[in-house]
């Protein structure tokens, strides 16, 4: 499934993406057309790839007031120059239902039944 798709899926459902640190939201962006653009270009910082580091950055999906955390924003700013692997669907797909949307809406079942066995094929 291309990045685009399921972008576009987030403007459909109200999905933003934010970035915060703790409970400070350091930026907003705006998806149009498939596309995401920062309001304020994240800084990545040499602790990026640690996980669950209260001085990290975090990329958040936010529906309404609820935020979901997806990953830490170095990874999230490489996405567009990588294939979406399923690692990467799942992470979505369990944010998306935390927010309390049905995930199917923004990946569909078949999307991650065909990444896997894309795979698991290689």
């Amino acid at each position: 499934m291309k990045f685009e798709t399921i972008l576009s899926n987030f403007e459909k459902e109200g999905i933003e993406v934010v970035i915060s640190k703790g409970e400070e939201v350091l930026t907003g962006s705006t998806i149009k057309n498939g596309e995401l653009t920062w309001d304020k270009e994240p800084e990545r910082s040499y602790d990026d790839w640690q996980n669950f580091s209260v001085n990290i950055a975090y990329v958040y999906l936010q529906k309404d007031e609820v935020l979901s955390p997806l990953t830490a924003i170095g990874k999230f700013k490489h996405w567009k120059d990588w294939e979406i692997k399923l690692s990467d669907l799942l992470q979505i797909h369990s944010a998306i239902d935390y927010l309390d949307i049905e995930p199917d809406r923004v990946i569909p079942f078949s999307e991650l039944q065909n990444a896997l066995e894309l795979e698991y094929k290689k």
